[in-house]
């Protein structure tokens, strides 16, 4: 608990998602939704982003952390990736 909150945190870089906790995570979004494709780690694979499909951005998503958009914030179910300090409090409410 943190100024009141009850919270769960995860450092998926040490405990990763599993293929069933990523699409539950997901729900109806698509893998894009979380996709951090400005990152440095994404730049530097060469990939191109208009030929990847959504299963293939789920994939690299399991593969890779450093593509996720983070923070990830998940409150009452509705995601909001890379979100802002200020768009957090607003969220919470605090």
């Amino acid at each position: 608990m943190h100024a009141g909150l009850n919270f769960t945190e995860r450092d998926f870089f040490k405990d990763k998602y599993s293929s069933a906790e990523l699409t539950n995570l997901l729900g109806n979004l698509p893998p894009s939704a979380i996709f951090n494709f400005k990152s440095v780690a994404f730049k530097k694979s060469g990939l191109d982003p208009q030929v990847l499909t959504e299963d293939r951005l789920f994939e690299l998503l399991l593969d890779e952390p450093r593509y996720w958009r983070r923070p990830l914030l998940v409150v009452d179910g509705a995601i909001t990736p890379g979100a802002s300090v200020k768009q957090i409090a607003e969220m919470l409410n605090i």
